[in-house]
């Protein structure tokens, strides 16, 4: 815009990998996540002298597949894989 001010955009995700296949496998499940999240940024830059002040908004939004946990955690025993 003008040598003091800057205008700041940027998108970015972050998304889990997820194979379905895991879910009918009989092995120990540590971390199945199901979530893809955007992040949309934008803001400006003020400077003035040698200092400069950033101000913006960050909004973010995803999906996930909420899936339900199949262990039993109330009773653990080694037949439950937990």
């Amino acid at each position: 815009m003008k040598p003091t001010v800057d205008l700041d955009f940027s998108f970015r995700t972050n998304q889990s990998f997820y194979d379905k296949n895991l879910l009918t496998e009989r092995c120990i499940k540590p971390d199945l996540s199901s979530w893809d999240i955007y992040h949309a940024t934008a803001g400006t830059t003020i400077k003035k002298g040698r200092s400069q002040m950033s101000v913006g908004l960050l909004y973010s939004f995803g999906t996930d597949d909420d899936r339900a946990q199949t262990g039993n955690l109330e009773n653990p025993s080694e037949g439950n894989f937990l």
